[in-house]
């Protein structure tokens, strides 16, 4: 028996969770092929609907002599819902620099990221005594058009490196690896609290998670786990991955997380959704495509032993929209989401509904469905518009309200933890009194038009955000109900940059439209994409003319076109929502 297969020997018989080696068979790791090269990808982190990734495989990177690869950059790519991520694209022109740019982490509204990079100065890299340019932790926010304000943190320093970083979920507390002095070994963990607009100094995580080894790519889970990779004694082989369960106040016993999740080579970046049954990691085991690449992991039911169920308690809280009066008697509907899924696939609680706007364009809309607030699961809130509802921790939920006299409103939750002291609050828009007359409602057929105005694209950007699906995910479901039906899908652009940027930007965001509906079950035949850059604008900002974001957004659009429906050529009935806002101006007009 050779040295390896004895080592393997030992850790299994000795493992400190037997429920984690029970499950190993149960675990699929799958090589995403879409994204990685011949070259490094490691260290994903979730980021709206897809991967923001690091990768050596770049045209415009410089080569490290120390590694012998090109420097890293940070890339996006679209995650589908059939396992499959769509190809990738440079995630920030201002961030991605000539020099390294490595793992990061986002705050949990995502208008902040922290990520690992070069000490840099005045776009050039600054050296340590012993020659060597060491790595720091820097903090960016999302602007308008890209990520801005560039900053270092309060605790790097230029004599050693500052890497991986991770955040609580409340921003709170920012843990990372380091090699400074004082530590157990080469690289520990450490975790620093926000002080304002500061850091607290970095405090060690201790022997019982350091060791004399390295201890790198920490993951901060929604559940409260630690999960890190270490080369400490008794790994597979090389780095492997494991959990803790670690606050500030308390320490776990470490666990190292069972094959083939670790394997005989290095396995790091590890990253989890809320319920731990799909996650991605780094590895260069084996029959990749490089050197380090993605993997997706689907572990049926969740990492046993490591996710306990949890319930607690939460308060909803029911309030009007626009005088923030919270309303008694109101009815509350708990709905749990699947895992992987989106509150926008769910056809059981939520109908679309089509109307024109003032421009006479078709626009779609959702609204939770009426009967699901006649059952015996609704809720009623108090004198305090309040009701309190039994919660699973990791598990996603949708909260609706309704009310008489206010439009219905719902919110999407996910329980991370008990100790969330904040009360959940659905606020519903009151009904005018005074009402426009409707119009019949308008009905699709072939020609018809619908704009997809809640598809938002960032400036200079093809990908789409997760605020933006809404649009794409009706489409989704009015062609699964018409198997027959084709359309044409053109995007536009707003006018800021070239002609020739943004016809190729406006095809680009076709293709990343269709890829979500293909991705999701559509037949590409049944889907013609073009880009018509800038070349018809909503409203009056064309070239030269100054306008507001909100102004440019609304020209950064997609439209679909219905080109057929099939042999009886059948049209499509929706019933209208209410209006979403009065126009006084036509009001007075019919008054008149």
């Amino acid at each position: 028996m050779n040295m390896k297969i004895f080592q393997m020997t030992i850790v299994f018989l000795f493992s400190m969770c037997a429920l984690l080696a029970q499950q190993k068979d149960n675990i699929k790791v799958i090589n995403l092929e879409q994204v990685n090269t011949p070259a490094l990808e490691f260290s994903p982190v979730f980021y709206h609907h897809g991967l923001v990734f690091v990768s050596s495989d770049t045209r415009h990177g410089k080569r490290d002599g120390m590694i012998k690869e090109r420097t890293f950059d940070l890339m996006y790519a679209d995650l589908g819902p059939k396992k499959k991520l769509s190809k990738s694209a440079p995630f920030s022109l201002k961030i991605n620099t000539r020099y390294h740019e490595g793992s990061l982490t986002f705050s949990p509204d995502f208008q902040k990221m922290y990520y690992t990079r070069n000490n840099i100065k005045n776009g050039q890299p600054v050296k340590a005594k012993d020659g060597i340019v060491k790595l720091k932790i820097y903090e960016a926010t999302k602007g308008k058009d890209d990520w801005e304000n560039v900053k270092e943190l309060s605790f790097n320093n230029d004599q050693y490196s500052c890497v991986h970083p991770t955040l609580s979920r409340d921003g709170q507390y920012l843990y990372f690896a380091s090699d400074r002095p004082g530590g157990q070994g080469g690289m520990d963990l450490y975790y620093v609290k926000k002080m304002g607009d500061k850091w607290s100094d970095p405090v060690n995580l201790g022997p019982e998670i350091n060791s004399k080894e390295q201890e790198v790519f920490p993951y901060l889970h929604p559940s409260g786990k630690l999960f890190f990779s270490s080369n400490r004694a008794g790994t597979i082989g090389g780095l492997d991955i494991y959990a803790v369960d670690f606050t500030p106040e308390k320490k776990g016993k470490v666990e190292r997380l069972p094959a083939p999740i670790n394997s005989g080579r290095d396995d790091l970046g590890l990253i989890l959704s809320a319920s731990g049954e799909v996650g991605f990691m780094s590895s260069d085991r084996p029959g990749g495509k490089g050197k380090d690449d993605v993997y997706r992991l689907e572990i049926p039911g969740g990492l046993k032993g490591l996710f306990p169920p949890k319930e607690f308690e939460k308060m909803v809280r029911v309030i009007n929209k626009e005088t923030s009066e919270v309303l008694e008697n109101a009815k509350v509907l708990m709905i749990e989401i699947a895992d992987g899924k989106s509150i926008f696939e769910m056809n059981e609680v939520f109908e679309v509904n089509i109307y024109k706007n003032k421009f006479q364009e078709h626009l779609l809309r959702y609204r939770v469905r009426d009967e699901l607030f006649d059952t015996d699961q609704t809720m009623t809130t108090d004198k305090d518009g309040q009701t309190k509802v039994k919660l699973n921790v990791t598990k996603k939920y949708i909260f609706a309200a309704s009310k008489e006299g206010f439009k219905k409103g719902h919110i999407a939750y996910t329980a991370f933890s008990a100790d969330d002291p904040k009360m959940l609050t659905i606020a519903l828009w009151p009904i005018p009194k005074v009402m426009v007359e409707v119009e019949a409602p308008p009905a699709l057929k072939v020609g018809s038009i619908i704009v997809l105005d809640q598809i938002f694209y960032d400036f200079g950007k093809s990908y789409i955000r997760t605020d933006a699906s809404k649009g794409l995910d009706a489409i989704l479901d009015l062609m699964k109900q018409y198997p027959a039906m084709t359309v044409d899908l053109t995007s536009h652009t707003d006018s800021r940059g070239t002609k020739e940027f943004n016809l190729d930007l406006s095809a680009r965001r076709s293709t990343s439209a269709k890829y979500y509906l293909t991705s999701r079950g559509i037949e590409p035949d049944r889907i013609r994409a073009y880009g018509k850059g800038e070349q018809n604008p909503r409203n009056r900002c064309t070239d030269g003319v100054p306008c507001s974001e909100e102004e440019y957004q609304f020209n950064r659009r997609t439209e679909i076109k219905i080109t057929s429906l099939g042999t009886d050529q059948t049209t499509i009935e929706y019933i209208d929502n209410a209006p979403e806002y009065i126009d006084r101006a036509k009001l007075k007009k019919r008054k008149n």
